[in-house]
């Protein structure tokens, strides 16, 4: 190779590159699937996921992924969280876990998944746990949210979901 990184064939060379990682924070009401969620993104089984009627998730998890493509790769950090509105705790507890979840990353949080289970019809209590993570992380959280629906294979065909989601979506869904 010459000094301006080409091989002496005249091909350009890129150099090998780290990426900057990549911090995904799940947040959700008990049972939504965040753990199963973030077992999905990684590719392998690395937090505790059941069915179960209590918690599985009582404290912020991180596990990370590095990814390569080519000669770059970069790492992928997944936080899963406990439940919001978790009964064998109190709100604050659970409030507090979730702000822990910044202090376990160096670079911030850079997208939110709020996961709903496609099984249930949003309640009040979906709307407090949007709320819940407004109040926690401020209102520019949103532009940093994506929804995710878990169960999607037993709400059935994607005609459907998507008559479900346009005809009975609250407002803050929609937006």
């Amino acid at each position: 190779m010459d000094g301006d990184g080409r091989h002496d064939d005249g091909d350009w060379v890129l150099p090998c590159a780290a990426l900057a990682d990549v911090t995904l924070a799940l947040v959700g009401n008990i049972g939504s699937g965040k753990s199963a969620t973030a077992n999905s993104i990684l590719g392998k089984e690395t937090f505790p996921s059941e069915l179960s009627y209590s918690g599985v998730t009582l404290t912020c998890q991180k596990r990370s992924r590095t990814l390569h493509d080519g000669c770059a790769t970069r790492t992928l950090n997944v936080i899963d969280t406990p439940g919001l509105f978790e009964v064998d705790t109190t709100p604050e507890n659970v409030h507090t876990e979730i702000a822990r979840c910044l202090d376990m990353t160096k670079d911030g949080i850079h997208v939110i998944l709020m996961v709903f289970s496609a099984t249930c019809r949003f309640s009040r209590e979906d709307e407090k746990t949007v709320e819940s993570i407004k109040l926690l992380l401020g209102d520019k959280v949103l532009d940093h949210m994506i929804l995710v629906f878990t169960h999607g294979d037993i709400v059935g065909e994607e005609i459907s979901w998507k008559k479900k989601l346009s005809d009975s979506a609250p407002a803050y869904l929609t937006c």
